[in-house]
């Protein structure tokens, strides 16, 4: 028996999609999360000094306008995006290890934002995209770095 040109046993289903990840809701308090190897998204508004390991996967954290120098987010393997919305005017300060292998920073939804980075975040182990479309107004400090180009 012939068998036909349109017969979806007979095609080549070699199609690489990463796999949705895990959803993690973080609460109020003081929370240590860790990622799977897929595309997870962790929602982290709520605040806290929280430990985020995303793992290796394309992840997204939510930190809206929570995001404090004691945080420890860690995006992992893949490109990564960490999300903020809410008033930083007030300014945060980004210490060395407030985040780490993020590639995007993403502020979003009209609000003003002060990122100070401290003295020790080694201007080698910095690639970020920030993405400041959404956002009323941005101002970085990195007067405090210690480098020469």
């Amino acid at each position: 028996m012939a068998k036909r040109q349109d017969d979806p046993r007979e095609l080549d289903w070699n199609v690489v999609v990463e796999s949705a990840g895990e959803k993690f809701r973080g609460t109020r308090g003081d929370d240590h999360l860790v990622g799977t190897d897929f595309a997870d998204t962790f929602n982290m508004r709520q605040g806290g000094n929280d430990r985020v390991n995303a793992g290796q996967g394309r992840d997204t954290i939510y930190v809206g306008a929570n995001l404090a120098a004691d945080d420890r987010i860690n995006g992992g393997a893949a490109y990564d995006t960490l999300v903020l919305k809410g008033d930083y005017s007030s300014g945060v300060t980004l210490q060395s290890d407030t985040i780490s292998r993020i590639e995007e920073m993403d502020l979003r939804g009209g609000f003003d934002y002060s990122i100070t980075l401290a003295p020790d975040i080694r201007h080698d182990k910095i690639n970020l995209v920030v993405d400041a479309t959404e956002a009323q107004s941005l101002y970085i400090d990195g007067s405090a770095m210690n480098f020469s180009l």
